[in-house]
């Protein structure tokens, strides 16, 4: 897991530093080294976490725990982290507003995903008060 963290670091710097050198040559070359450096990132970064979300779905499932609500919150992170690299890469090709659209689709679609949490509870502040 460590090591992993230290490859990450080392492709950010790698990507930081060609962005630096394109960047004075090449505005567009520059954005795609940030946004292919953004994508390896998230592939290392998905790769690290899975074999820990993995044990606890196991550990969760052998307790007879339901892992709907688990799921639903492992997507809204996943939402969240996309929509912020989305964001980020569109301020910094100088898109503000399309990054602040982005940022509300993300709201939304987290949102929308937990519905069916807050009916739950909902449902079960009802069951409480009848």
């Amino acid at each position: 897991m460590i090591t992993e963290f230290w490859k990450i670091m080392g492709i950010c710097i790698i990507g930081a530093v060609l962005t630096l050198v394109l960047k004075q040559k090449s505005s567009e070359y520059a954005f795609a080294v940030v946004v292919v450096t953004g994508v390896i990132i998230l592939f290392f970064a998905i790769k690290t976490v899975a074999e820990p979300i993995n044990l606890l779905f196991e550990k969760l499932s052998d307790s007879g725990v339901k892992t709907e609500y688990f799921k639903i919150a492992l997507k809204a992170v996943g939402i969240a982290y996309i929509t912020d690299f989305i964001a980020d890469a569109s301020r910094d090709a100088g898109q503000t507003s399309i990054a602040s659209k982005a940022e509300l689709a993300g709201k939304a679609a987290i949102f929308l995903l937990s519905v069916p949490v807050l009916m739950s509870v909902l449902e079960t502040a009802i069951g409480f008060i009848k």
